[in-house]
C-alpha cells in the first residue's frame, strides 16, 4: 500500500511539474531603421497557437498598449513597419498564446554607432532575464545627426561611465543630454609603447595577440579600483540606465561587462558572446592607419589590436579563478560586492 501511495504521489508531481513548466523561448530584434524591425523567435518543443506583438518606448510598460501585429507562432519571423518616429528607440513585447511574455529590442540601435549596444535579454542561469535599456556598453560614438541625437536622448541615459585612459578622454558632447559623466581612467593602454610600434610600423600581429592577452590579466589587479567604483555605482538604482564606455568598447569595457554579466549570474559561454559581438560592431577603420602606405605586416599587426579573441578574456577568467577560487569570491573580496550589494544588483537589473 505504502509503494503504490508513493507511486501516485510521484506521478502528480510529475503531472504538475508538466503542467507549470515554461517551454523554451529565444527571441531577437533587428533595427532596420526608418522604423522597420525585423523579429525572429524560436520556441521549443514547438508550439501552436498565435504570438501578439506590443511595442513601447518604455521597456517596463506596455500595459496601455494594442498589440501592432498577431501571427502564428510557427511562422518564427515577422517584419513590422512601426507608425512611428524613427528618433525613438523601441521595445518589443511578444506574448505567446496569451501566456507567455517575452521581452526584445535591438541589441545595437540602428542610427547609434560607435559599437554601442544594450546588454539586455541575457538569460541567467536560474532563467531570469537581464533588464533591456538598462546597461549599454560602447566605443567612443562618432558625430550624430539630429535623428540620432534624438534616439541617443530617447534612451534617458543617466550616467556615462568612461574608462578611457587619461590622454584620450573628452568629455562626452553635451547633446547627449546625460545626467551624470563619471571618468575613471585605467591607463594601460597609452602607458605602453604599443601605438608607438604601430606607428613606425614595427609591430607584428603575433606582438599585438600577446599585448591584448596581457592587458586583461592586467586588469584583474590594477583594474580593481576602478570597477570597484564601476559596482558601487551600479548598485543604486537612481544612476539607471547606465553606459560604460572605453575608446573602442572592448577591452576596459569588455572586462567590465563580463564582470557585470558574472555578478548577474550569466553562463560564461553568453558572457563570451557577449564579448565577441564588439567584432561585428566595431568599425575596424577607427584605428588611424593609412592602409595605402602601410605594410602588409602592419595592417595585420592594426586588425589585431582591433579583434576581440575568446582567449583574450578566457585566460584573464581562468586567472581569476586559480588565483581567488571563484569570479564570485573575486566580486566579492575585491571588489566590494557584498552579497547583499549583488543581491541589490540582481535586482535592479533582472527580472
Amino acid at each position: 500500500m505504502k509503494h503504490t501511495l508513493k507511486f501516485w504521489s510521484f506521478l502528480v508531481a510529475l503531472s504538475l511539474t508538466a503542467c507549470t513548466s515554461q517551454p523554451e523561448i529565444e527571441t531577437l530584434c533587428e533595427d532596420l531603421g526608418a522604423c522597420h524591425y525585423l523579429i525572429k523567435w524560436d520556441i521549443l518543443p514547438e508550439t501552436k497557437g498565435s504570438v501578439k506583438i506590443f511595442v513601447s518606448s518604455d521597456p517596463e510598460n506596455f500595459t496601455t498598449q494594442e498589440p501592432v501585429m498577431q501571427v502564428p507562432i510557427s511562422e518564427k519571423i515577422c517584419k513590422l513597419h512601426l507608425d512611428g518616429k524613427p528618433d525613438i528607440r523601441y521595445y518589443f513585447l511578444l506574448r505567446f498564446n496569451r501566456r507567455y511574455d517575452r521581452i526584445v529590442a535591438a541589441r545595437t540601435p540602428h542610427k547609434i554607432e560607435g559599437n554601442f549596444r544594450d546588454i539586455g535579454g541575457y538569460k541567467t542561469a536560474g532563467g531570469k532575464t537581464v533588464r533591456w535599456g538598462a546597461v549599454f556598453r560602447t566605443g567612443v560614438i562618432p558625430p550624430l545627426d539630429e535623428e540620432s541625437i534624438q534616439k541617443f536622448q530617447s534612451l534617458h541615459i543617466c550616467t556615462w561611465i568612461d574608462f578611457r585612459d587619461s590622454v584620450r578622454y573628452i568629455e562626452p558632447d553635451s547633446v547627449l543630454c546625460l545626467q551624470q559623466v563619471r571618468h575613471f581612467p585605467i591607463n594601460l593602454i597609452t602607458s605602453s609603447s604599443i601605438y608607438e610600434q604601430l606607428g613606425n610600423e614595427t609591430l607584428r600581429r603575433g606582438d599585438a595577440n600577446i599585448f591584448m592577452q596581457d592587458l586583461f590579466m592586467s586588469l584583474i589587479e590594477k583594474g580593481k579600483p576602478i570597477y570597484r567604483e564601476m559596482f558601487g555605482l551600479l548598485t543604486e538604482k537612481e544612476n539607471y540606465p547606465v553606459v560604460l564606455c572605453d575608446k573602442y568598447g572592448k577591452d576596459y569595457v569588455g572586462f567590465a561587462t563580463a564582470l557585470l554579466l558574472s555578478a548577474l549570474d550569466i553562463p560564461e559561454e553568453t558572457i563570451y558572446r557577449d564579448f565577441l559581438l564588439s567584432n561585428r560592431h566595431l568599425d575596424r577603420k577607427a584605428i588611424r592607419i593609412d592602409c595605402n602606405e602601410s605594410t602588409n605586416d602592419t595592417q595585420e599587426a592594426a586588425t589585431a589590436l582591433m579583434t576581440t579573441q575568446k582567449q583574450q578574456l578566457a585566460c584573464a577568467i581562468q586567472r581569476i579563478k586559480k588565483q581567488y577560487g571563484s569570479i564570485q569570491n573575486y566580486l566579492q573580496t575585491e571588489l566590494d560586492l557584498t552579497p547583499a550589494k549583488q543581491h541589490e544588483l540582481q535586482a535592479i537589473l533582472l527580472y
